[in-house]
């Protein structure tokens, strides 16, 4: 699994478009192996005879019930990523990564633009429900500027 990200990195600029990318290339991978009635081959890209993928799968069951789990999983990112309400994105996200982690990641967001929002660096249009922010807040809550894109490599410590 790790090969097949790394293969597929690189290429958004956001962390859940990331996520559904990596989702959907390794869904592509798998099905394309499994539509030819194959377990999929990953090999070692610096030793063809060093089989990445020899013990996982064991067999098409296996494989089949992962490739099923990944069309769920790129289902409800790109349900995330095309926007939706907040109540279904907190439901995706409890679904996909658990209660707590969701909760901790909404209690820190909602503190942090209720802060946000008592300091005037940010708006809440009561009406609508929008939040009308800054391109300096927007930047904030989306990441940091600092924030660099990972090294494109080769497994063999060099650099592509």
């Amino acid at each position: 699994l790790s090969k097949l990200v790394a293969d597929a990195a690189n290429h958004t600029d956001r962390l859940s478009e990331e996520l559904l990318l990596q989702a959907q290339q390794m869904l592509s991978k798998f099905q394309h192996w499994h539509d030819a009635g194959c377990l999929i081959h990953v090999a070692n890209p610096v030793c063809e005879q060093d089989i990445l993928t020899d013990r996982w799968p064991e067999t098409l069951r296996d494989q089949e019930t992962f490739i099923s789990d990944l069309e769920s999983l790129v289902a409800n990112v790109e349900r995330l990523v095309s926007g939706c309400g907040l109540d279904e994105m907190k439901e995706i996200m409890e679904k996909l990564f658990g209660e707590a982690p969701t909760t901790d990641a909404f209690r820190a967001f909602n503190e942090n633009m209720g802060n946000r929002i008592r300091t005037g660096r940010s708006q809440h249009r009561r009406d609508t429900g929008s939040l009308i922010v800054s391109a300096t807040t927007a930047a904030s809550v989306t990441g940091p500027s600092s924030a660099t894109r990972t090294k494109k490599h080769t497994f063999d410590g060099k650099e592509r």
